[in-house]
């Protein structure tokens, strides 16, 4: 749907702008090699720990429909969609998994999985204290039988320098660097293998950032193909990648997949400015009743207000808009008088013009006169952008 007269508050184009692959957290100075941490980085440390206690774990809900849905609803061979958050991209299936070396033989205890400490004491090294909280509570998820260490700079026994600098550079982004250290490291030492959360990591940053590459060089398919290759982006924390993929989406003509996107954050991101700046995105591509229908996920503001009160005016004006030029679409009283009641305030005169042909093409000669002298009197010029009456 064509955005008539609605422009992005300065408020979200500070935010669409300023929002992309996040920088590292606030920081407290620490030395890298020491063993004892400093007293402000272990109270830091502690407050983490104690407040980011593991909460109970829930089935997460697809994000968007799966493959074989959508590829229903769109039969065609270049459709590229997403699948949801639990599967493995599906050119690549995990491999088969035997039930004997799946399941432990009744007389035996599962065996306690290893836990990969290198990110959090890294992050801690560094002074990080975002990535460290956020380290712990996806360690915690993973592990809920794990215990934060005591002292996250301890030196453990055969300290792995080299694995140090592969974290160092992926914490700089230089992807290229980290790639270069492993592959140095494996020619050394064929046996060794990189750690598993190391390289998710590293494919989950490429993957963002050849993502926004492709939306910004207009490589729409490209951007839906790389999402699907990354379902751990599609989240809040990632809204601008969520906004990419639903732009894609809508440009590549799969609206109905776009509209998984917007509503995907309506319903589950609660950030006011970045909500209402998916309202203005889905207003640039989605049609009258699909904004209507995300018009339902509204939040009832302060004051009882409308959340989005500015997208609903802007989609009145266009609906005004498209009536002034077709007598058939229909407007409800209560739509009338909202857009009277717009017009009367006199912020836009052009409010007053969409009035005055509105009523003009229904035949109401003397009730578009008014407006029109309404109009005129707000600076609207006699001669319209439809020419004189």
């Amino acid at each position: 749907m064509r955005l008539t007269y609605i422009a992005l508050t300065a408020g979200a184009i500070a935010l669409i702008g300023a929002i992309g692959m996040g920088g590292a957290g606030p920081k407290v100075p620490v030395t890298t090699a020491m063993a004892e941490p400093t007293y402000q980085l272990q109270r830091a440390y502690e407050k983490i720990v104690q407040d980011d206690q593991p909460a109970s774990m829930s089935s997460p809900k697809p994000l968007f429909t799966t493959v074989p849905e959508a590829q229903a609803q769109e039969p065609t061979e270049a459709l590229r969609n997403l699948p949801d958050a639990s599967p493995a991209r599906q050119s690549a299936p995990a491999p088969a998994t035997s039930r004997e070396s799946a399941e432990p033989a009744p007389d035996q205890q599962p065996a306690t999985p290893a836990v990969d400490e290198s990110a959090l004491r890294y992050f801690a090294q560094q002074g990080d204290l975002q990535r460290l909280q956020a380290e712990i509570s996806r360690l915690r998820s993973l592990y809920p039988n794990w215990t934060p260490p005591a002292n996250p700079l301890a030196v453990e026994d055969g300290e792995d320098e080299q694995l140090n600098a592969m974290w160092e550079a992926y914490a700089k982004g230089d992807y290229a660097i980290v790639h270069q250290l492993i592959n140095t490291r494996r020619t050394e030492e064929p046996d060794w293998q990189a750690p598993a959360d190391l390289l998710n990591r590293l494919h989950i940053a490429e993957t963002r950032t050849n993502l926004l590459q492709a939306s910004k060089d207009g490589d729409y398919e490209e951007v839906i193909d790389l999402a699907s290759q990354a379902p751990s982006l599609l989240t809040c924390a990632e809204i601008n990648i969520l906004w990419q993929v639903g732009e894609a989406f809508a440009r590549t003509d799969k609206l109905t997949r776009a509209m998984d996107a917007y509503t995907y954050v309506l319903k589950n991101c609660d950030e006011p400015q970045e909500r209402l700046a998916t309202m203005q995105k889905a207003m640039e591509f989605m049609p009258y009743d699909d904004m209507k229908a995300l018009l339902s996920y509204e939040r009832s503001s302060a004051g009882d207000t409308h959340e989005f009160q500015e997208i609903r005016d802007a989609l009145l004006r266009d609906r005004f808009a498209q009536a002034g030029e077709d007598k058939t679409i229909v407007i409800s009283p209560d739509d009338l008088a909202h857009m009277e009641t717009l017009a009367n305030d006199g912020k836009d005169p052009k409010d007053a013009e969409l009035l005055a042909w509105y009523f003009l093409v229904r035949d109401s000669e003397s009730a578009a006169e008014e407006w029109f002298r309404k109009a005129r009197a707000e600076g609207i010029p006699r001669k319209s952008r439809r020419g004189s009456r």
